[in-house]
């Protein structure tokens, strides 16, 4: 997380404007020992997502402190309608399909052109 957390602070240096992360956290089948495990694993976690406070996508309390949270700019619906029009799904199709795409100005993201 600690590099996702400098990936995503130099992606205007490294011109990149859509980033997707996958990261990975093992050790929480805790089926016999949950009791001792699971503050250290919250822990390990809390720390991780932390690690990316003062990203302007941070999520803050109501007195304005880091919530832990990174709040998506992009639906994941919109992510759906772009891929279907790839396919070659008919528009109309995609509004019964996906209700909430008609929140969205920009429905097609357009990075299968």
């Amino acid at each position: 997380m600690h590099l996702v957390a400098r990936l995503i602070a130099s992606r205007e240096q490294l011109g990149m404007q859509q980033q997707v992360f996958f990261v990975q956290m093992g050790g929480w089948d805790t089926h016999t020992n949950q009791i001792e495990s699971s503050p250290s694993l919250y822990r390990y976690l809390n720390e991780a997502v932390t690690a990316s406070i003062d990203n302007d996508d941070d999520a803050g309390d109501r007195d304005g402190n880091f919530a832990g949270r990174i709040i998506p700019q992009i639906s994941v619906n919109q992510y759906a309608a772009t891929l279907a029009n790839w396919m070659g799904v008919e528009a109309s199709v995609l509004q019964s399909a996906l209700p909430d795409l008609a929140n969205f100005t920009q429905q097609d993201l357009g990075f299968f052109r």
